[in-house]
């Protein structure tokens, strides 16, 4: 009932920021996650407008946790952050949205903000950016960003993987192959390095190695309950 109270009060005054502050709280409170989270950032806008960092940031705090993949929030952290002077939490904050677009195939997104973390002097960002670059088939730049990674980290699994998919691009075997097993020495059940190794002893030809490392994520498939995974490599073989 007080929910309805409160929304018939904001139909008659939508910028009374104390109702729509209560209204979210009850939706919150009711299970009502996503009405919440468009009030919260309603009124966490209205606080960023004018000039209210720390309500602004309370605000969309409150977004997140309760829906930690909102990328708009998450991007109004990033400028309350950089408004602040905290670089280091605006490119986390960048970083997760490019992570985000990222897995949703979204390379437009996680490009340009994945750039925007690189700006603030991320690290990690250089990788979101070479893999954005390598499905563009931007061989020679994503080489760059891998390579920039591997300089500060040397033992990225994740990089010395795409650097071996890069060389295996290029056309350049034997630096391929130094990646693929570069990444397997530093962690040999990597399963994303046993599956581009697979791929490429499979593309290569080398039957043997490609069994036996097919053979090994069979295994983990079969352990990690991936009965339809486990079939498909099995395939393979």
């Amino acid at each position: 009932e007080a929910v309805e109270i409160f929304s018939e009060i904001l139909k008659l005054d939508s910028e009374d920021l104390i109702v729509a502050a209560k209204l979210a709280e009850l939706e919150e409170k009711t299970g009502r996650i996503p009405d919440a989270v468009q009030q919260y950032i309603r009124i966490g806008e209205s606080f960023l407008n004018s000039h209210l960092f720390k309500k602004a940031m309370e605000m969309f705090k409150k977004v997140v946790v309760m829906d930690p993949q909102n990328t708009a929030a998450h991007l109004q952290l990033a400028k309350i952050y950089i408004k602040q002077g905290s670089e280091n939490d605006a490119k986390k904050e960048y970083l997760n949205v490019s992570e985000s677009a990222l897995a949703k195939d979204d390379l437009d997104n996680a490009f340009e903000y994945a750039g925007k973390a690189v700006e603030l002097k991320s690290i990690e960002a250089h990788y979101i950016v070479g893999i954005v670059l390598f499905k563009r088939q931007k061989w020679a730049e994503a080489k760059v960003e891998f390579d920039i990674l591997l300089r500060f980290k040397l033992n990225h699994v994740g990089a010395q993987v795409y650097l071996g998919k890069v060389y295996a691009a290029m056309d350049q075997s034997d630096k391929a192959v130094e990646a693929f097993q570069k990444a397997l020495k530093t962690d040999k059940d990597n399963v994303a390095a046993l599956e581009a190794w697979a791929e490429y002893c499979i593309k290569k030809k080398n039957n043997g190695e490609a069994i036996q490392t097919l053979s090994t994520l069979i295994d983990k498939a079969v352990a990690g309950n991936e009965m339809a995974r486990a079939v498909e490599l099995a395939r393979n073989m």
